[in-house]
């Protein structure tokens, strides 16, 4: 699927529905059902709507919706979070990943090369 495509999907949804700002679970249904509903299998009460497992392989997945997501909103500043909680707690969370994952902001990153050049070339010099 064209990332472009996408993104303007994306784009389109937080636009008009605020409450998936806040959820990507939400935006990622919202999306389905607007733009894939030929894959989209509709229940006897006429509301609720299924998907086969096969039918995934035609969707655009979860994460990479949630990715444009992030882009359109941490980068371009765009359809942002109508909650201050989500917000925090997906900075919170964000950072927590970042840890665990071992990835370092650039002065983290600076402060961590000049310990280890002191630490394993500087006494050299002497």
């Amino acid at each position: 699927m064209k990332k472009e495509k996408i993104k303007k999907q994306v784009l389109t949804v937080l636009h008009d529905v605020p409450k998936t700002r806040n959820s990507d679970i939400e935006l990622t249904i919202e999306v389905w059902k607007r733009f894939y509903k030929e894959h989209l299998i509709l229940g006897k009460d006429q509301k609720t709507h299924y998907i086969s497992i096969y039918k995934l392989f035609d969707l655009p997945r979860e994460d990479i919706i949630s990715r444009i997501r992030r882009k359109i909103q941490n980068e371009e500043q765009k359809y942002l979070p109508t909650s201050i909680k989500v917000f925090e707690a997906r900075a919170r969370k964000s950072k927590e990943w970042r840890e665990y994952l071992g990835y370092y902001s650039k002065d983290l990153f600076f402060s961590k090369l000049r310990e280890y050049y002191r630490n394993n070339y500087e006494h050299k010099k002497n």
